[in-house]
């Protein structure tokens, strides 16, 4: 009785280490699945701002091809952006957004006068810069609209 030697036997080592397996491998795939989600979500509101944007550029080129004077840049251009509110029309069309990000979206653009023009005559050269932004995410750059 007197004997007795203390520890584990090797079953009970392989039954803990078996259990401690399981515990980390479920813990890894909540971490990998949160990660996973998260760059879900970035990519969807990039791709959605990125729709927002075009959308709107494609109506600053249709202004500046009907404007028959071609003074429609040269009067608008400035250094500060302009607040261009995303309308309840595009947010609800087929190619727009989800109404649960639609809170603190924010759209403004500037229209700038480029000095090095590629041109060396004929009109001058304008940049147009268009932001989408929204206050409740992450960005990786401070939002320029107002």
């Amino acid at each position: 009785m007197g004997d007795a030697q203390r520890g584990f036997t090797l079953v009970e080592v392989l039954a803990a280490s078996l259990i401690a397996s399981v515990v980390a491998g479920g813990t890894l795939m909540a971490f990998a699945t949160a990660a996973r989600i998260s760059r879900q979500q970035s990519s969807t509101a990039a791709a959605e701002a990125t729709g927002y944007a075009q959308r709107f550029l494609e109506g600053i080129y249709n202004k500046v091809t009907q404007d028959s004077s071609g003074t429609w840049l040269g009067l608008n251009a400035t250094s500060t952006w302009i607040d261009a509110p995303i309308t309840d029309a595009e947010w609800f069309s087929k190619t727009g957004g989800s109404d649960s990000i639609r809170q603190g979206a924010k759209r403004c653009y500037r229209v700038t006068n480029e000095v090095h023009c590629h041109q060396t005559t004929g009109p001058d050269c304008y940049a147009v810069n268009v932001a989408v932004c929204w206050d409740k995410l992450d960005q990786p750059r401070p939002c320029p609209c107002p």
